[in-house]
């Protein structure tokens, strides 16, 4: 038996491996990344507490030094010469 496959039957078949690929690429990217999440989380809850308005001296001054740290850049930052 000879079975011919349409447009449509095709069509149906790359929907399906695709929403397989994708299934098993969501997965790895939670496996992946998820215990890293809550470094990332920690530090973020951190950041906002050190930046979040305050008229404590002592936090406004860490709020400076944090900003003048941010805008110097990262490890990628490149400075024009």
């Amino acid at each position: 038996m000879d079975i011919k496959f349409t447009s449509t039957h095709k069509n149906i078949y790359h929907l399906i491996i695709y929403k397989i690929h994708t299934h098993y690429l969501i997965i790895f990217f939670y496996n992946f990344f998820q215990p890293m999440s809550s470094t990332i989380n920690t530090l973020a809850s951190l950041l906002h507490t050190v930046i979040c308005a305050s008229l404590d001296p002592a936090r406004k001054e860490m709020r400076e030094a944090c900003f003048d740290y941010l805008s110097l850049g990262g490890v990628f930052f490149q400075m024009d010469q």
